[in-house]
């Protein structure tokens, strides 16, 4: 039909997730969803640090992506395991053992008094275990100037993850009634988008899916009303 779309059509939201699962269909987004990610030290296969953990889970989703193969290891000390990794997301939800979950279903999670111990672990998944423990002493120089917690509390934990998309940020152009533009920045007669569909709303970040779907969805029945009214 014409439409345009906005800038950053390669940026999402999304979190990381166990790896691997034997399913991942809605029930289980929760489940397997490692949200406190910013509270560890994820490397790539190199064994390689490549993003500020503390900057957020959907940040370090994003980032997973552009990894060899599509996935990382995240390691924790026994402090994040204790509190965040066993704390329920949000409010309301139920609280359980995340990690004894996803090892029961056969995710690789790997647990040793010390990170030279984790090294020989992970080997067999294809990491360049050897390198992890530089990688947290680095993350724990710049957790100092960051305001960041190190991983300093025996025993640790490793655990492959990979990025799961919710929505894309990027999508089709609309106007402030949530109108469909096309490339010349007219609104299509009769098309409107709202929610994830709308791109452009924020680009790298996450401002809240339900409230674009809430906010656009009015702002597009507004328009549409209006329409009817002076045809």
């Amino acid at each position: 039909m014409g439409a345009a779309t906005t800038e950053v059509m390669d940026s999402f939201y999304g979190h990381l997730i166990a790896s691997p699962v034997p399913e991942f269909v809605p029930p289980f987004f929760v489940r397997f969803a490692r949200v406190f990610s910013s509270e560890g030290v994820l490397v790539n296969l190199r064994g390689e640090r490549f993003t500020q953990e503390w900057l957020g889970d959907h940040v370090n989703c994003q980032a997973t992506v552009g990894q060899p193969e599509g996935r990382a290891l995240l390691v924790i000390d026994e402090k994040t395991h204790q509190g965040a990794a066993k704390a329920p997301i949000a409010k309301g939800l139920d609280a359980y053992d995340t990690l004894a979950d996803s090892r029961d279903v056969g995710a690789r999670i790997v647990t040793a008094p010390d990170l030279e111990s984790i090294a020989d672990l992970v080997t067999a998944w294809g990491y360049d275990g050897h390198r992890i423990a530089e990688a947290v002493a680095e993350h724990g120089r710049e957790a100092e100037v960051s305001g960041a917690r190190p991983l300093t509390a025996a025993p640790y934990h490793a655990m492959e993850v990979r990025p799961a998309i919710t929505f894309t940020q990027g999508g089709l152009r609309i106007d402030t009634s949530a109108r469909v533009l096309d490339e010349s920045g007219k609104p299509i007669d009769g098309l409107f988008a709202a929610g994830a569909d709308a791109g452009g709303m924020y680009n790298g970040g996450y401002a809240g899916g339900l409230s674009m779907s809430a906010v656009l969805g009015l702002r597009a029945a507004e328009a549409i009303a209006g329409d009817r009214a002076v045809s």
